[in-house]
């Protein structure tokens, strides 16, 4: 399964993680993680092309399924108004891919 924990401060979304696999086929074939990938990079990508906003990826290990994104804290951790569209738009495209395939994905919302 895979796991997508979105971290929020005062309903901004200031970090994402992604952790697993969703186990839908086998390797290659999966369209769970396929689809939960490509909405990730594109975001990420989007993030780095669109905006000046600064990041670090944390963690990332395709073998354990992890990407690991945080907002900068040199800004207080808090993306600004493009870089915030651009996860709301990730966050969308997560949630409709949880309503189709439910089972193979998890998401928390944790607010600090």
């Amino acid at each position: 399964m895979i796991r997508v924990d979105l971290y929020y401060n005062k309903d901004v979304l200031y970090r994402f993680k992604l952790s697993g696999h969703a186990g839908y086929a086998d390797h290659g074939e999966d369209i769970v993680c396929s689809a939960v990938s490509i909405l990730v990079i594109n975001t990420i990508n989007a993030l780095e092309a669109l905006t000046e906003e600064e990041f670090s990826l944390d963690e990332i290990n395709s073998k354990k399924g992890v990407i690991d994104c945080t907002f900068n804290k040199r800004k207080q951790g808090m993306p600004n108004q493009e870089a915030t569209l651009l996860l709301e738009a990730m966050q969308i495209g997560l949630e409709s891919v949880k309503q189709m395939y439910g089972e193979y994905i998890e998401i928390k919302n944790k607010s600090f």
